[in-house]
């Protein structure tokens, strides 16, 4: 088992920072399920970081067999030093450092005759991204795309939320989506945006569109999509409301269009 200097622990406890996340094209994964989701896929995991409790406990078994396998360090360090890689308040005591080598290219998937691409446009509570990024996952979304003034993937809190749905979907970051969406028309696609109050139900969409190649774009909690994106689309509708609730939080209206989207 590995150490970690006082000047390791420090440069890796500045992975909590986005400017140091991009500098260095690293991010930190923690907890066990997200850590042995990492280990599972195809990306590039650096080290492992934990107590020794961590990896006694019954819940690191298959996380050591992949670092084996892999032949990734394991780090060992204090209970303490673990802290101050956390910003959780409770720690599970286990993180890896993984790196940010996967780009993935939207040019892959515009050509497969049954694309379904999420896309989101200033979403900014990372909890919420996290979330939706694990509703995606579930609901089989081919593509997920982030416009530029959405929350960072990376950031922790998003990526705990997500419980490792980053390393299952293709995702795509820092895009202008006005300029995307212009360019999956050309592709053929059918683009519906959501928005609270809309005269059409998503009920309404025939399976042939839902079952062609379509983009559906959710927007910032707030204030939905922004009005140019609703110009771009070729259709806004709404979930329909039996109840009193004002609104819904985001991330269940996202879970709603995709259950109705996936019905044959």
């Amino acid at each position: 088992m590995n150490s970690l200097s006082q000047q390791q622990l420090k440069h890796t406890r500045q992975l909590l920072q986005k400017k140091f996340r991009v500098e260095r094209q690293q991010f930190l994964v923690e907890g066990f399920h997200c850590v042995e989701e990492a280990l599972q896929s195809d990306w590039n995991v650096d080290m492992l970081i934990g107590t020794e409790n961590s990896y006694a406990n019954n819940s690191a078994k298959h996380i050591h067999l992949l670092s084996k396998q892999k032949k990734i360090p394991l780090v060992e360090i204090s209970t303490q030093e673990i802290e101050k890689l956390s910003d959780t308040q409770t720690t599970q005591g286990i993180f890896a450092v993984v790196d940010k080598k996967k780009n993935w290219q939207l040019a892959e998937y515009v050509h497969a005759p049954h694309t379904l691409i999420v896309a989101f446009d200033a979403v900014s509570d990372p909890g919420n991204l996290g979330a939706m990024l694990r509703t995606c996952d579930w609901f089989g979304v081919d593509v997920v795309l982030l416009g530029k003034n959405c929350v960072e993937l990376f950031n922790p809190k998003v990526l705990r939320a997500s419980m490792g749905a980053v390393f299952h979907l293709p995702i795509v970051e820092e895009r202008n989506l006005a300029v995307e969406l212009q360019e999956f028309q050309l592709q053929h696609f059918s683009i519906f945006s959501t928005v609270a109050n809309g005269n059409r139900s998503f009920y309404e969409i025939p399976p042939t569109l839902r079952n062609a190649k379509s983009v559906l774009v959710f927007g910032n909690e707030a204030h939905g999509i922004s009005s140019e994106l609703e110009q771009r689309s070729d259709g806004v509708f709404s979930i329909p409301k039996f109840g009193k609730a004002e609104s819904l939080n985001v991330a269940s209206a996202l879970s709603a269009v995709l259950a109705i989207w996936k019905m044959k």
